[in-house]
Parts: C-alpha cells; structure tokens; sequence
C-alpha cells in the first residue's frame, strides 16, 4: 500500500512541476506576441504573422489565431480542466498582451485560452 500511495504522490509532483514549467513557457509566448505588437501594427496583422502552431510541454498543441481585425487569442492545451484551472491560476493576469477583460483568459474542456491585445 505505501508503494502505490508514493508513486501517487510521486504522479502529483510531476504534474505540479509540468504546470509551473506551462507557466514560464506561456510567459515566454506572451513576450513572443509582445515582440510581433511592437515590430507590426496590429491592424494590419495577419494570420501569417503569428507564430506557428506547436506542442508544448504536455506534447499537446499551441494554437494562435487571427479572430478578425484587432482580436486575437492563443490556446495552450492541457491534459485536463483541472490541470488548466491550476495554470491559469499562476499566470500573471497584469502581464503585457493579454487583454484585460474580465474574461480574457479562460478554461474549457482543458483549453486554456488566452485573448491577446
């Protein structure tokens, strides 16, 4: 039995450590947004200028998208709706590029969505 509760609690640390590292990773694709507002007007923005899509650390992808003329979001998926709710709680909501609505960031389904501004 302690062998099984271990590798339990040994599970949980591995999960804790993937969403602090999904926070740093999301920290440095804000500064990649920050850079693509400061080198192109954002009304003129496409989406060929975002960043390609990708897989983060949970080997899952990273979606940006061009909503229409100044509106767009990123998703970084995650393994659960838990899991998200966990790593957007450590995201810094005051952080340059993201828009500051009340719902700017949210979770569905593990989608963590992000609208930039």
């Amino acid at each position: 039995m302690a062998s099984v509760a271990f590798l339990d609690q040994g599970s949980n640390l591995a999960e804790k450590n993937k969403v602090f590292a999904a926070q740093f990773e999301i920290i440095e694709l804000l500064d990649q947004w920050n850079t693509i507002r400061r080198i192109k007007d954002l009304s003129k923005l496409s989406q060929s200028d975002m960043p390609p899509s990708s897989n983060n650390i949970f080997q899952l992808k990273i979606l940006w998208a061009f909503m229409n003329r100044n509106s767009y979001v990123f998703t970084y998926v995650l393994t659960s709706q838990d899991l998200c709710i966990e790593t957007l709680g450590v995201i810094p909501k005051d952080m340059k590029g993201i828009e500051k609505t009340p719902f700017s960031a949210m979770c569905n389904n593990g989608y963590l969505t992000i609208k930039l501004n």
